[in-house]
């Protein structure tokens, strides 16, 4: 698909910032170093890297100038996606509200989206977001890339330590609202109050080696997963109807969202009925809930966390034997409406990049329930990366509900199929969620 890509906004692309919007002596001040937002512990130990997404309109949509400008709209809100990494006086990590702009390139595909852009995840999906290794450190980085069509593919970088998944899509959709004239709803921006440690602490987990460890792998782990790196790595996506979601639910007995069962349906982690999969996810989800999270912003105020670094490797391309799953079932997609008429308003896919990281998950809405009118479907996608050799077992398996079928059923709407020989990782203790 790269090879269409007629036009951009050059090398570095252009920048966009609040300062935009405002002229004389209504522009904003030049922050200086005093005017940061310091990174709370939760920032601190996610992925210290950028996730891409994907998400497209069909025609008619708003010109770009229009997207822009609603871009710095939006971005006058939400300061932190324009400022930059930085430390305080005391060496901690922190984001300046330098408003230095985010990066912002323009594309144009001589070719219908359709024709040129695979439905499956492929290297190819990468040329459609800006590579955030090449900026000089944008927080946020977006690509508008049009077709001869009229359909319009928005690629989306963010810094992962900046926001989580719902905050993002949050910005999102006020993007969205700036560029059909609505108000921006500015966000919280108080984080050191939302996760200030309590006086006295009270540490009840363990938190070591959990989230933060002297070093992210022991040499012996770290020799096993260069030795596995080598082999290669299907990424790919299957779809589950709204039909065969309501019976793998009807088969853990009733129980369980559409997350928890999705993600026990590989109930050979514990050989064990779809049911006792499902408690046990639940369960270890529960157990994740405001005193762990507490105690884990009291333990990260410690000493003992000084020196700490997070167990979360960007580099790291094999789970084994975890498993990395993301929901983004509850995002607010259907609200990422641009206007424009006909059919822009919400997009037609919302899909992650291309990740070829063995063991991650990605579940997000079907985009054949984002599209069309009255009720949207609760059907989903599944975005999976698993070693290549593993792949038929999963085509055998993955639409199964019978334990003693052998796996042999196969649902016919399918759109691909993605391997994991399942039976691998029986002996882990629990996915990692």
């Amino acid at each position: 698909m790269a090879q269409f890509l007629k036009s951009h906004g050059g090398e570095s692309g252009e920048f966009t910032n609040p300062e935009a919007l405002y002229g004389g002596d209504d522009r904003p001040r030049a922050a200086d170093a005093a005017e940061h937002v310091p990174l709370t512990p939760f920032d601190r130990v996610t992925d210290d890297a950028h996730i891409a997404v994907l998400f497209a309109y069909r025609p008619p949509t708003p010109p770009n100038s229009v997207l822009v400008r609603a871009l710095a709209v939006a971005l006058a809100a939400y300061r932190e996606w324009a400022g930059r990494l930085s430390a305080d006086g005391d060496g901690k990590p922190v984001i300046l509200l330098n408003d230095a702009g985010v990066r912002l390139v323009e594309a144009y595909v001589d070719a219908p989206h359709d024709a040129c852009v695979s439905p499956d995840p492929s290297p190819s999906w990468l040329a459609l977001h800006p590579n955030p290794d090449e900026g000089p450190g944008e927080l946020l980085q977006v690509q508008l890339t049009r077709f001869a069509c009229g359909a319009l593919v928005v690629g989306f970088t963010m810094y992962h330590r900046v926001a989580d998944g719902p905050a993002t899509t949050q910005f999102l959709v006020d993007w969205c609202r700036a560029a059909r004239g609505a108000p921006v709803r500015p966000p919280a921006r108080d984080r050191a109050a939302l996760c200030a440690p309590r006086d006295p602490p009270a540490v009840e987990f363990e938190h070591l080696g959990t989230e933060l460890a002297s070093e992210r792998f022991p040499a012996a782990v770290e020799e096993e997963a260069m030795a596995t790196a080598a082999r290669p790595v299907a990424t790919q996506k299957v779809h589950f109807s709204e039909e065969f979601l309501a019976r793998l639910k009807q088969a853990a007995g009733g129980a369980g969202s559409t997350f928890e069962c999705v993600v026990a349906h590989a109930r050979d982690l514990t050989a064990q009925p779809l049911r006792y999969a499902v408690d046990l996810i639940r369960g270890e989800i529960a157990r994740v809930g405001d005193r762990y999270f507490k105690s884990f912003i009291d333990f990260a105020a410690s000493e003992a966390a000084e020196g700490l670094v997070s167990t979360v490797d960007p580099d790291q391309w094999v789970l084994k034997p975890n498993v990395d799953v993301d929901s983004w079932l509850r995002f607010p997609i259907r609200e990422m409406d641009i206007g424009g008429g006909g059919g822009g308003g919400c997009p037609f896919y919302f899909v992650p990049s291309y990740y070829p990281v063995e063991g991650l998950m990605f579940l997000v809405p079907s985009s054949r329930g984002l599209v069309g009118e009255g009720r949207q479907s609760r059907s989903i996608d599944a975005y999976v990366s698993l070693f290549e050799e593993d792949m038929d077992v999963f085509r055998r398996i993955c639409y199964s509900l019978d334990d003693d079928d052998d796996h042999h059923h196969h649902h016919t709407e399918t759109t691909a199929g993605y391997g994991s020989g399942l039976e691998r990782y029986k002996e882990m203790p629990m996915a990692r969620l």
